[in-house]
């Protein structure tokens, strides 16, 4: 996984961070939006002090509940995080 990964940042032009212990962050939507639903993964990995890659997948959601789309915060609605890198965020 690691190596699609990499492949996959490097061809959208994004950082790869390859100082020990610099988390990369990625979040793989689901070909589906479905609300509530686990069924996106973000993936963590960086090199650790001998300078391994070290990868962990997490099952997550990338997409706002039924319940806050229907019940906003804000009065502007519920946000979607836009495709893209977010450079130190």
């Amino acid at each position: 996984m690691l190596s699609k990964s990499l492949q996959i940042l490097r061809s959208k032009g994004y950082i790869v961070y390859r100082e020990p212990f610099k988390l990369n962050i990625v979040g793989y939507r689901s070909r589906f939006v479905r609300s509530n639903r686990f069924d996106d993964e973000i993936h963590v990995f960086y090199t650790n002090d001998q300078g391994r890659w070290v990868y962990h997948i997490f099952k997550a959601t990338t997409d706002p509940g039924q319940y806050w789309l229907e019940n906003p915060m804000h009065p502007q609605g519920t946000a979607f995080l836009k495709k893209g890198q977010y450079i130190n965020s």
